[in-house]
């Protein structure tokens, strides 16, 4: 994020949680969705952006998106969207809509950061999702004796999402 046009890029850390509180997410998710879709009209490189489970909590921002989409379909097919694991969790109504709206234009979904909620979705496979990131804390330290119970969780993640 830039504050001033050219001027230094500032980390999330700075700008995330006050447009967070000043409920600004959804402004900032279409302005990442736009210059993701603008970057893939450039160079035909895909890119992956993240969106918030506060800006997809409104039909809204869901039919924006929509819009943006529509707008640039052929570019849309290099866009992938990370959406995260507790919307799944506890909304996949929203998931499965957003789904239902996107994947027309070649988009693809991915949960993010996977790992302790997983287990609680139901229907995993009626999301319409590409993928499952699993968390990197259940990939980190897998290799020594002591990660026995860690490697089965982590078994247990890629039986559920393989199902």
């Amino acid at each position: 994020m830039q504050f001033e046009p050219g001027g230094g890029f500032e980390s999330a850390y700075r700008w995330l949680a006050p447009a967070v509180c000043g409920r600004f997410g959804a402004q900032f998710d279409l302005l990442a969705l736009e210059l993701a879709l603008e970057a893939i009209e450039a160079d035909g490189l895909p890119r992956c952006i993240n969106l918030s489970s506060q800006s997809l909590e409104s039909s809204a921002f869901i039919a924006a998106v929509t819009r943006e989409l529509a707008g640039k379909p052929a570019v849309a097919k290099g866009l992938w969207i990370d959406l995260p694991e507790v919307l799944a969790a506890e909304w996949p109504s929203v998931i499965i809509e957003a789904s239902r709206q996107w994947r027309r234009y070649g988009v693809h979904l991915a949960i993010e950061h996977a790992g302790e909620r997983l287990g609680r979705i139901d229907d995993l496979d009626r999301l319409g999702l590409d993928c499952v990131r699993v968390d990197s804390s259940y990939l980190c330290g897998l290799t020594g004796p002591d990660s026995v119970k860690a490697r089965r969780h982590l078994q247990s993640i890629v039986r559920l999402v393989k199902e």
